[in-house]
């Protein structure tokens, strides 16, 4: 099966909607940048001489002056240590300053978003330790975050909705039992139906309601993908996320309906308002001119 979808649908999140990756740095790293933090996407592809050397990132953020790096990885790799070291190499190596005596490498703060990781996994980070000429070493780690470890309430509560279209892989041992068993299909489903109501509260909160159609769009694509043997489940799925965007655009029609209703409805009163005024205008000056006329009626009864 092929994977590359899993890289394509975290580029496309990170390109369309990069806010939603703060809350999964926040994660990685217990930093506390608000949602609206500015990002600032860098260029993930770098070259060591020529073309056929082309290193590609996922993803490689600046935020408030701080260089991020994230891998989204399926399989857990005993190599990949030595690939993250090699990418945070090269962007130190890229963003080098140059003193007098003495140059500068910040490597960046890397983690990488494990897909197919055990839940129950006790490596927290991957580590390899360096030892440079004079025998001096230090410990290079690279924090892990694992998808499988995070259930619905959490990652709406951390608000790692990055990770909602990922969330199919931890079933994927139980597609075969999902599929022919009416009852398992049901708990399956009821985890989604969750998915949709907490996704649109949750944005809607972030003022990011936008986002919706583009989230749900990418936990079908991935579910598609997993599911191509399991028609029956892959059909449910799209149903309940599909069916509740179908609803949410009804919701948005009527609220419509209803905000034009009460424009209408206020438009209507400010005229009545306008005409109650102009009549009661209207009013006033004639008793005006009434008042003006006895005036001139008792000056003349005076003089006689």
């Amino acid at each position: 099966m092929d994977d590359n979808i899993f890289d394509d649908v975290f580029r496309t999140i990170v390109y369309k909607l990069p806010y939603l990756v703060v809350p999964l740095i926040n994660e990685a790293f217990g930093t506390s940048y608000p949602d609206d933090v500015k990002i600032e996407r860098l260029q993930n592809e770098s070259f060591d001489g020529d073309a056929e050397n082309e290193r590609i990132t996922d993803t490689y953020l600046k935020i408030e002056g701080h260089l991020y790096h994230i891998e989204c990885q399926s399989y857990e790799d005993k190599s990949m240590v030595l690939r993250m070291i090699e990418y945070d190499f090269r962007v130190a190596l890229d963003t080098a300053i140059e003193g007098d005596n003495l140059v500068t490498l910040r490597f960046p703060q890397s983690f990488v978003l494990y897909l197919r990781r055990g839940a129950n996994s006790k490596q927290k980070d991957l580590q390899a330790k360096v030892i440079f000429p004079n025998n001096e070493s230090l410990t290079y780690s690279v924090p892990c975050i694992n998808v499988g470890k995070y259930g619905i309430d959490e990652i709406f509560e951390k608000k790692l909705l990055t990770l909602l279209p990922f969330y199919i892989v931890r079933f994927e041992k139980q597609f075969d039992k999902i599929e022919n068993d009416d009852k398992e299909l049901s708990e399956f489903l009821e985890g989604y139906k969750k998915i949709a109501d907490k996704l649109y509260n949750t944005l809607e909160g972030m003022d990011r309601i936008e986002a919706y159609s583009d989230l749900v769009t990418y936990i079908n694509k991935i579910a598609d993908h997993l599911l191509e043997k399991h028609k029956k489940t892959g059909m449910e799925v799209n149903k309940v996320m599909g069916g509740h965007i179908l609803e949410l655009e009804s919701e948005r029609l009527k609220r419509i309906g209803r905000e034009e209703g009460r424009e209408e409805g206020r438009e209507e009163q400010r005229q009545e308002d306008e005409k109650i005024i102009a009549e009661k205008d209207a009013n006033i000056a004639e008793m005006s001119a009434m008042l003006k006329e006895l005036k001139s009626r008792l000056a003349v009864y005076e003089k006689v």
